[in-house]
Protein backbone atom coordinates (compact mmCIF):
# COMPACT_ATOMS: atom_id res chain seq x y z
CA UNK A 1 0.00 0.00 0.00
CA UNK A 2 1.08 3.24 -0.95
CA UNK A 3 0.89 5.79 1.42
CA UNK A 4 2.52 9.79 0.95
CA UNK A 5 2.51 12.79 2.38
CA UNK A 6 -0.29 15.45 3.21
CA UNK A 7 -0.68 18.99 3.94
CA UNK A 8 -2.28 20.58 7.17
CA UNK A 9 -5.61 22.16 5.86
CA UNK A 10 -6.04 25.71 7.18
CA UNK A 11 -9.29 27.44 8.14
CA UNK A 12 -10.40 30.66 6.23
CA UNK A 13 -10.62 33.60 8.91
CA UNK A 14 -11.25 36.22 5.88
CA UNK A 15 -14.39 38.12 7.80
CA UNK A 16 -14.93 41.67 6.52
CA UNK A 17 -16.85 44.24 8.86
CA UNK A 18 -20.23 44.61 9.40
CA UNK A 19 -21.74 47.98 8.36
CA UNK A 20 -23.38 48.30 11.66
CA UNK A 21 -22.78 47.37 15.18
CA UNK A 22 -25.11 44.02 16.06
CA UNK A 23 -28.64 44.80 17.88
CA UNK A 24 -28.29 44.14 22.38
CA UNK A 25 -30.75 41.48 22.04
CA UNK A 26 -29.08 39.18 19.40
CA UNK A 27 -26.97 37.43 22.15
CA UNK A 28 -29.21 38.45 24.95
CA UNK A 29 -29.55 34.21 26.16
CA UNK A 30 -25.68 34.09 26.66
CA UNK A 31 -25.15 37.60 28.46
CA UNK A 32 -22.32 37.84 26.40
CA UNK A 33 -20.28 40.90 26.00
CA UNK A 34 -20.11 42.39 22.25
CA UNK A 35 -17.61 44.32 21.30
CA UNK A 36 -17.78 44.02 17.72
CA UNK A 37 -19.76 41.85 14.82
CA UNK A 38 -18.48 41.41 11.89
CA UNK A 39 -20.20 39.23 9.07
CA UNK A 40 -18.21 37.64 5.63
CA UNK A 41 -19.86 35.00 3.19
CA UNK A 42 -22.64 34.57 5.09
CA UNK A 43 -21.37 33.75 8.41
CA UNK A 44 -21.90 36.11 11.30
CA UNK A 45 -19.30 36.60 14.11
CA UNK A 46 -19.54 38.45 17.47
CA UNK A 47 -16.21 39.46 19.05
CA UNK A 48 -16.93 38.77 22.51
CA UNK A 49 -14.53 39.53 25.77
CA UNK A 50 -13.77 35.92 26.83
CA UNK A 51 -14.76 36.89 30.73
CA UNK A 52 -18.40 37.39 29.72
CA UNK A 53 -19.03 33.53 29.18
CA UNK A 54 -18.94 33.07 32.94
CA UNK A 55 -16.10 31.41 34.74
CA UNK A 56 -12.67 31.51 32.73
CA UNK A 57 -10.46 27.91 32.07
CA UNK A 58 -7.01 28.12 31.41
CA UNK A 59 -6.11 25.29 28.36
CA UNK A 60 -2.67 23.00 29.31
CA UNK A 61 0.37 23.98 28.76
CA UNK A 62 1.46 21.20 26.18
CA UNK A 63 -0.40 19.50 23.56
CA UNK A 64 -2.45 16.39 24.33
CA UNK A 65 -0.01 13.10 24.70
CA UNK A 66 -0.16 11.67 21.22
CA UNK A 67 -0.33 14.89 19.28
CA UNK A 68 2.16 14.39 16.20
CA UNK A 69 4.57 16.35 13.91
CA UNK A 70 3.77 16.67 10.68
CA UNK A 71 4.81 14.05 8.27
CA UNK A 72 7.88 15.18 5.95
CA UNK A 73 7.14 17.65 3.41
CA UNK A 74 3.59 18.69 4.99
CA UNK A 75 2.82 22.08 5.83
CA UNK A 76 1.69 23.91 8.99
CA UNK A 77 -1.61 24.84 9.33
CA UNK A 78 -2.32 29.21 8.90
CA UNK A 79 -5.08 31.00 9.90
CA UNK A 80 -5.62 33.99 6.89
CA UNK A 81 -5.51 37.17 9.09
CA UNK A 82 -7.75 39.21 6.88
CA UNK A 83 -9.79 40.29 9.96
CA UNK A 84 -9.10 40.10 13.71
CA UNK A 85 -11.18 40.84 16.48
CA UNK A 86 -10.90 43.21 19.00
CA UNK A 87 -7.44 42.94 20.95
CA UNK A 88 -8.98 41.45 24.36
CA UNK A 89 -12.16 39.43 22.51
CA UNK A 90 -12.77 36.01 21.13
CA UNK A 91 -15.25 34.67 18.39
CA UNK A 92 -18.47 32.94 18.41
CA UNK A 93 -20.40 32.33 15.56
CA UNK A 94 -24.15 33.29 15.16
CA UNK A 95 -26.47 30.10 14.20
CA UNK A 96 -29.45 31.06 13.45
CA UNK A 97 -31.00 27.59 11.57
CA UNK A 98 -32.28 24.48 13.15
CA UNK A 99 -30.03 21.53 12.47
CA UNK A 100 -30.95 17.94 13.29
CA UNK A 101 -30.29 16.28 16.09
CA UNK A 102 -27.03 14.29 15.93
CA UNK A 103 -26.96 10.37 16.67
CA UNK A 104 -24.07 7.97 17.28
CA UNK A 105 -22.94 5.68 15.22
CA UNK A 106 -24.45 1.65 15.04
CA UNK A 107 -21.60 -0.12 16.37
CA UNK A 108 -22.68 2.45 19.75
CA UNK A 109 -26.47 1.96 18.80
CA UNK A 110 -27.00 -0.48 16.34
CA UNK A 111 -30.86 -0.92 14.59
CA UNK A 112 -29.85 -3.10 12.12
CA UNK A 113 -31.83 -1.19 9.23
CA UNK A 114 -29.72 -0.57 5.64
CA UNK A 115 -30.99 1.54 3.02
CA UNK A 116 -33.18 -1.27 1.35
CA UNK A 117 -34.85 -2.13 4.37
CA UNK A 118 -35.29 1.57 5.50
CA UNK A 119 -36.70 2.04 1.75
CA UNK A 120 -39.38 -0.85 2.22
CA UNK A 121 -40.59 0.29 5.35
CA UNK A 122 -41.86 3.79 3.72
CA UNK A 123 -38.95 6.27 4.08
CA UNK A 124 -35.69 6.93 4.82
CA UNK A 125 -36.74 10.88 6.17
CA UNK A 126 -34.46 11.18 9.28
CA UNK A 127 -32.03 8.21 9.12
CA UNK A 128 -28.66 8.72 9.85
CA UNK A 129 -25.90 6.56 7.51
CA UNK A 130 -22.39 5.72 9.45
CA UNK A 131 -18.69 4.46 8.34
CA UNK A 132 -17.32 4.10 12.35
CA UNK A 133 -15.00 2.98 14.08
CA UNK A 134 -14.93 2.44 18.37
CA UNK A 135 -12.79 2.14 20.65
CA UNK A 136 -13.58 0.95 23.96
CA UNK A 137 -11.54 1.92 27.09
CA UNK A 138 -11.80 4.16 30.03
CA UNK A 139 -9.59 7.33 28.42
CA UNK A 140 -9.89 10.97 28.65
CA UNK A 141 -9.57 11.77 25.61
CA UNK A 142 -8.48 10.56 21.69
CA UNK A 143 -8.35 11.75 18.11
CA UNK A 144 -6.78 11.53 15.04
CA UNK A 145 -5.53 13.54 11.71
CA UNK A 146 -8.67 13.23 9.53
CA UNK A 147 -8.53 14.16 5.71
CA UNK A 148 -11.25 17.42 4.56
CA UNK A 149 -13.43 17.09 1.83
CA UNK A 150 -16.25 19.48 -0.02
CA UNK A 151 -18.49 16.30 -0.64
CA UNK A 152 -21.55 16.49 -2.69
CA UNK A 153 -24.85 17.15 -1.01
CA UNK A 154 -28.33 16.47 -2.68
CA UNK A 155 -30.92 17.39 -1.09
CA UNK A 156 -30.42 21.39 1.14
CA UNK A 157 -30.83 19.77 4.61
CA UNK A 158 -28.98 16.74 4.24
CA UNK A 159 -25.32 16.88 6.02
CA UNK A 160 -22.07 14.55 5.72
CA UNK A 161 -19.22 15.02 8.23
CA UNK A 162 -16.53 13.01 9.74
CA UNK A 163 -15.70 13.30 13.35
CA UNK A 164 -14.59 12.06 16.48
CA UNK A 165 -16.78 11.40 19.30
CA UNK A 166 -15.98 10.76 23.15
CA UNK A 167 -18.11 8.99 24.84
CA UNK A 168 -19.21 8.10 28.27
CA UNK A 169 -21.97 4.71 27.87
CA UNK A 170 -24.02 5.03 30.67
CA UNK A 171 -24.32 8.09 32.77
CA UNK A 172 -25.88 9.02 35.63
CA UNK A 173 -28.82 11.60 35.09
CA UNK A 174 -30.62 14.12 37.25
CA UNK A 175 -33.88 13.27 39.47
CA UNK A 176 -32.92 9.32 39.40
CA UNK A 177 -33.56 9.08 35.22
CA UNK A 178 -32.07 6.34 33.45
CA UNK A 179 -28.75 6.75 32.22
CA UNK A 180 -28.14 7.97 29.25
CA UNK A 181 -24.89 8.34 27.01
CA UNK A 182 -23.17 11.70 27.17
CA UNK A 183 -20.38 12.93 24.49
CA UNK A 184 -18.53 15.86 23.57
CA UNK A 185 -17.92 15.95 19.72
CA UNK A 186 -15.64 17.34 16.84
CA UNK A 187 -15.06 17.37 13.33
CA UNK A 188 -16.06 19.13 9.80
CA UNK A 189 -19.47 18.98 9.11
CA UNK A 190 -21.05 20.29 5.72
CA UNK A 191 -24.73 21.27 6.31
CA UNK A 192 -26.03 24.16 3.09
CA UNK A 193 -27.93 26.03 5.74
CA UNK A 194 -25.07 26.82 7.75
CA UNK A 195 -22.59 27.47 4.65
CA UNK A 196 -23.58 26.87 1.24
CA UNK A 197 -19.96 27.05 0.38
CA UNK A 198 -18.39 24.08 2.12
CA UNK A 199 -17.87 22.15 5.25
CA UNK A 200 -17.68 23.82 8.77
CA UNK A 201 -15.28 22.96 11.88
CA UNK A 202 -18.04 22.07 14.81
CA UNK A 203 -18.52 20.87 17.96
CA UNK A 204 -21.04 18.95 19.82
CA UNK A 205 -21.96 17.76 23.04
CA UNK A 206 -24.82 15.62 24.53
CA UNK A 207 -25.61 14.94 28.56
CA UNK A 208 -29.25 13.35 27.80
CA UNK A 209 -28.22 11.00 25.45
CA UNK A 210 -28.74 13.37 22.26
CA UNK A 211 -32.23 13.68 23.41
CA UNK A 212 -32.35 17.71 22.93
CA UNK A 213 -30.70 20.50 22.02
CA UNK A 214 -31.09 23.48 24.46
CA UNK A 215 -28.95 25.49 26.84
CA UNK A 216 -26.31 23.50 29.20
CA UNK A 217 -28.19 20.05 27.98
CA UNK A 218 -26.51 19.60 24.87
CA UNK A 219 -26.40 20.78 21.19
CA UNK A 220 -24.14 22.23 18.10
CA UNK A 221 -21.37 24.57 18.58
CA UNK A 222 -22.18 28.08 19.96
CA UNK A 223 -26.23 27.74 19.45
CA UNK A 224 -26.85 26.75 22.66
CA UNK A 225 -24.96 27.52 26.02
CA UNK A 226 -22.05 24.81 26.69
CA UNK A 227 -19.05 25.53 24.97
CA UNK A 228 -16.24 28.20 26.16
CA UNK A 229 -14.35 30.06 23.26
CA UNK A 230 -10.87 30.15 24.52
CA UNK A 231 -8.45 31.26 20.81
CA UNK A 232 -8.62 34.21 19.62
CA UNK A 233 -8.53 32.93 16.07
CA UNK A 234 -10.08 29.42 15.27
CA UNK A 235 -13.50 28.93 16.27
CA UNK A 236 -16.25 26.33 16.25
CA UNK A 237 -18.49 27.60 12.51
CA UNK A 238 -15.31 28.53 11.10
CA UNK A 239 -14.97 27.27 7.35
CA UNK A 240 -12.61 25.67 5.79
CA UNK A 241 -10.65 26.68 3.10
CA UNK A 242 -8.76 23.67 1.66
CA UNK A 243 -9.94 20.36 0.50
CA UNK A 244 -8.40 17.10 -0.67
CA UNK A 245 -7.96 16.72 -4.64
CA UNK A 246 -8.82 13.15 -5.80
CA UNK A 247 -5.87 11.88 -7.32
CA UNK A 248 -3.15 14.77 -5.98
CA UNK A 249 -2.81 16.55 -2.78
CA UNK A 250 -4.46 15.55 0.54
CA UNK A 251 -5.78 18.18 3.37
CA UNK A 252 -5.88 17.23 6.94
CA UNK A 253 -7.10 18.41 10.09
CA UNK A 254 -5.69 16.86 13.40
CA UNK A 255 -8.63 16.65 16.30
CA UNK A 256 -7.74 15.52 19.60
CA UNK A 257 -10.18 15.93 23.06
CA UNK A 258 -7.86 16.03 26.59
CA UNK A 259 -9.97 15.73 29.48
CA UNK A 260 -8.16 18.73 31.74
CA UNK A 261 -8.20 20.71 34.30
CA UNK A 262 -12.19 20.38 34.78
CA UNK A 263 -12.93 20.90 31.00
CA UNK A 264 -12.82 18.58 27.96
CA UNK A 265 -10.36 20.56 25.73
CA UNK A 266 -10.47 20.33 21.92
CA UNK A 267 -7.19 20.62 20.46
CA UNK A 268 -7.21 21.13 16.47
CA UNK A 269 -4.37 23.63 14.66
CA UNK A 270 -1.57 23.52 17.23
CA UNK A 271 -4.00 25.35 19.91
CA UNK A 272 -6.07 24.32 22.65
CA UNK A 273 -9.42 26.31 20.77
CA UNK A 274 -11.64 26.21 23.49
CA UNK A 275 -13.58 23.45 25.61
CA UNK A 276 -16.76 22.25 27.25
CA UNK A 277 -16.70 22.20 31.19
CA UNK A 278 -17.09 18.81 32.96
CA UNK A 279 -20.16 20.64 35.36
CA UNK A 280 -22.20 19.99 32.02
CA UNK A 281 -22.06 16.52 33.02
CA UNK A 282 -22.98 16.41 36.26
CA UNK A 283 -25.63 19.36 37.50
CA UNK A 284 -26.70 19.01 40.91
CA UNK A 285 -27.59 15.84 42.41
CA UNK A 286 -25.32 14.22 39.89
CA UNK A 287 -22.42 11.66 41.53
CA UNK A 288 -19.73 13.43 38.92
CA UNK A 289 -17.91 9.68 39.55
CA UNK A 290 -20.18 8.19 36.60
CA UNK A 291 -20.68 10.96 34.23
CA UNK A 292 -18.04 12.15 31.01
CA UNK A 293 -17.18 14.39 34.24
CA UNK A 294 -14.07 12.70 35.34
CA UNK A 295 -13.75 10.37 32.33
CA UNK A 296 -15.14 8.61 29.23
CA UNK A 297 -15.70 4.80 28.46
CA UNK A 298 -15.24 4.57 24.93
CA UNK A 299 -14.26 6.66 21.78
CA UNK A 300 -15.54 6.83 18.50
CA UNK A 301 -14.57 8.21 15.14
CA UNK A 302 -16.58 7.48 12.08
CA UNK A 303 -18.47 9.78 8.82
CA UNK A 304 -22.00 10.36 9.18
CA UNK A 305 -24.58 11.52 6.51
CA UNK A 306 -28.09 12.97 7.47
CA UNK A 307 -30.67 11.73 5.35
CA UNK A 308 -33.63 14.25 4.84
CA UNK A 309 -35.62 13.06 1.94
CA UNK A 310 -38.12 10.09 1.71
CA UNK A 311 -35.81 8.39 -0.63
CA UNK A 312 -32.45 6.95 0.27
CA UNK A 313 -29.73 9.92 -0.26
CA UNK A 314 -27.26 10.50 -3.09
CA UNK A 315 -24.97 12.52 -0.90
CA UNK A 316 -20.91 11.14 -0.58
CA UNK A 317 -19.30 10.51 2.62
CA UNK A 318 -15.66 11.91 2.69
CA UNK A 319 -14.54 12.23 -0.94
CA UNK A 320 -17.49 10.00 -2.20
CA UNK A 321 -14.66 7.38 -3.09
CA UNK A 322 -15.02 3.58 -1.70
CA UNK A 323 -12.68 3.11 1.19
CA UNK A 324 -11.23 0.35 -1.41
CA UNK A 325 -9.60 2.96 -3.38
CA UNK A 326 -7.26 4.08 -0.84
CA UNK A 327 -4.78 6.65 -0.74
CA UNK A 328 -5.41 9.90 -2.49
CA UNK A 329 -9.11 9.27 -3.63
CA UNK A 330 -10.92 7.78 -0.58
CA UNK A 331 -11.08 10.15 2.77
CA UNK A 332 -9.26 8.76 5.83
CA UNK A 333 -8.37 9.00 9.21
CA UNK A 334 -4.67 8.19 10.48
CA UNK A 335 -3.00 8.00 14.18
CA UNK A 336 -5.49 7.44 15.97
CA UNK A 337 -5.56 7.30 19.16
CA UNK A 338 -6.77 7.32 22.64
CA UNK A 339 -5.45 8.82 25.83
CA UNK A 340 -5.05 6.54 28.95
CA UNK A 341 -6.74 8.12 32.36
CA UNK A 342 -3.24 9.12 33.15
CA UNK A 343 -3.47 11.35 30.48
CA UNK A 344 -0.14 10.61 29.62
CA UNK A 345 -0.33 7.82 27.69
CA UNK A 346 -1.17 7.13 24.11
CA UNK A 347 -2.21 4.09 22.74
CA UNK A 348 -2.42 3.33 18.86
CA UNK A 349 -6.50 2.51 18.38
CA UNK A 350 -7.38 -1.34 17.69
CA UNK A 351 -11.11 -1.28 17.70
CA UNK A 352 -14.21 -2.33 16.02
CA UNK A 353 -15.29 -1.21 12.70
CA UNK A 354 -19.02 -1.35 11.58
CA UNK A 355 -20.78 0.16 8.60
CA UNK A 356 -24.44 -0.16 8.52
CA UNK A 357 -25.03 0.27 4.55
CA UNK A 358 -21.99 -1.60 2.91
CA UNK A 359 -23.35 -1.32 -0.26
CA UNK A 360 -23.21 2.88 -0.75
CA UNK A 361 -20.33 3.37 2.72
CA UNK A 362 -17.25 1.22 3.27
CA UNK A 363 -14.04 0.92 5.77
CA UNK A 364 -10.72 -0.58 5.01
CA UNK A 365 -9.35 0.11 8.84
CA UNK A 366 -5.54 -0.74 9.62
CA UNK A 367 -4.82 -0.80 13.12
CA UNK A 368 -1.31 -0.88 14.82
CA UNK A 369 0.21 -1.28 11.12
CA UNK A 370 3.52 -0.05 11.75
CA UNK A 371 3.45 2.46 9.20
CA UNK A 372 5.17 5.46 9.74
CA UNK A 373 3.06 8.20 10.47
CA UNK A 374 0.55 6.54 9.98
CA UNK A 375 0.18 4.00 12.75
CA UNK A 376 -3.38 3.00 13.11
CA UNK A 377 -5.32 4.11 10.13
CA UNK A 378 -8.70 3.86 8.55
CA UNK A 379 -10.09 4.58 4.60
CA UNK A 380 -13.88 5.29 4.71
CA UNK A 381 -16.67 7.02 3.06
CA UNK A 382 -18.57 6.13 -0.55
CA UNK A 383 -21.18 7.62 -2.69
CA UNK A 384 -24.60 7.70 -2.01
CA UNK A 385 -27.57 6.08 -3.77
CA UNK A 386 -27.08 4.83 -6.97
CA UNK A 387 -22.93 4.84 -6.54
CA UNK A 388 -22.20 7.44 -8.36
CA UNK A 389 -19.97 9.94 -6.47
CA UNK A 390 -21.30 13.51 -7.01
CA UNK A 391 -25.03 12.59 -7.39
Amino acid sequence: MRLGAVTILSFSAALAPSTKAAPAGDNTEHKLNIVRTTAHNGITVDWITRESQGRTYTPPSRPPSGARPRVPGAHQAKVRREFQGPTGTVPIARINEEIPMKQLPPCISADGLNATKIQARGGAAGKHWYASSSQRSRNHGGGAFISTHKPFIERQRDFSLLQIAVIHDAADQPNGAARRRQTVEAGWQYYPPFHKDGPLLFTFFSTDGHQSQTDLVGGYNTKVKGWYQHDKDIHPGMPLSQFSVDGGDQQEIEIMFMLSEECWWLYTLDRYVGCYPTSLFHPKGVDARNTLATGATSVSLYGEIFNSGEQVTTTDMGSGHPAGEGWQHAAYMRKMTWLDVDGNTTHHWDGTSEVDDPARYSIDAKFKSGIKDWDSFMFLGGPGAGGRIGG
